[in-house]
């Protein structure tokens, strides 16, 4: 049986890097730098015997806010798991996640590796 596969969208390389390295032993890790290419990730991986289970995606990215991009994943693919990721503690962004898009966790960087 194949590990849950996890797509991880910041468009910090470093932030990338580090998540990768902290979950590649339990979770099958993916990753992408924006929005637009974490979509096309997830139409490909749809298509696998084993789709993405977690999304976690940061807020602030150019081009695409990680709101606008959760609520393209809630349209597209209803069963995946859904997580904010910002650097700001901004209660309205948890709100409005949580109304557009059923965000099931909102989290804080940086995290702690444990």
């Amino acid at each position: 049986m194949s590990s849950p596969k996890i797509l991880y969208v910041d468009d910090e390389v470093e932030n990338l890097d580090a998540f990768a390295l902290s979950f590649l032993h339990d979770y099958e890790v993916l990753t992408a730098q924006s929005g637009a290419e974490a979509l096309a990730l997830l139409a490909k991986e749809a298509l696998s015997e084993s789709p993405v289970a977690l999304v976690i995606s940061d807020q602030r990215m150019p081009e695409m806010s990680g709101v606008d991009f959760l609520e393209q994943v809630s349209q597209h693919y209803p069963d995946v798991v859904k997580m904010l990721l910002t650097g700001y503690s901004d209660i309205q962004v948890a709100i409005e996640c949580i109304n557009r898009v059923g965000l099931y966790r909102f989290l804080t960087k940086p995290w702690k590796n444990k």
